[in-house]
């Protein structure tokens, strides 16, 4: 029992970490301009546009704790190795969930095309960083 926790523990963490690596390339993307340049009006987190002005970052706590509680997919030993292909599969729960359920239930259409062409390849790349932040951080996957 006490082997689970640590796991659970450990993938909490990663998944963490992971969400950190993700928003840091979110808002580097962002201050420098090439989500502009890209056409792209995409913000993590439903809040972010109401208090951009103020300077809170809101978002942030949010996506953090969703991506800590997306890096307990880590504990499924479906994906046994290597290490990058299992990041990668299991970044496709959250890939899913944001163009499939969240974004078209906040009025961006499926795949986010509302907010422009490229918004399906930008949550690609933010999900994409979070898993392989977040394997090599993970536990390895159980026999």
């Amino acid at each position: 029992m006490m082997e689970f926790l640590k796991r659970c523990v450990q993938c909490f963490g990663s998944g963490f970490l992971g969400g950190l690596a993700s928003s840091f390339c979110f808002i580097l993307f962002e201050r420098t301009g090439l989500l502009r340049s890209l056409g792209v009006a995409y913000v993590p987190g439903v809040v972010l546009r109401t208090y951009r002005e103020r300077g809170e970052l809101p978002w942030l706590y949010e996506n953090l704790f969703l991506a800590s509680i997306f890096g307990l997919l880590f504990l499924l030993p479906w994906v046994k190795s290597p290490q990058t292909h299992r990041g990668m599969v299991y970044a496709l729960v959250p890939i899913a969930l944001d163009l499939l359920y969240v974004l078209p239930t906040h009025g961006y259409g499926l795949f986010g095309l509302k907010l422009g062409g490229f918004t399906f390849a930008f949550v690609f790349l933010l999900h994409a960083i979070w898993g392989l932040v977040a394997v090599s951080f993970a536990p390895q996957s159980s026999s």
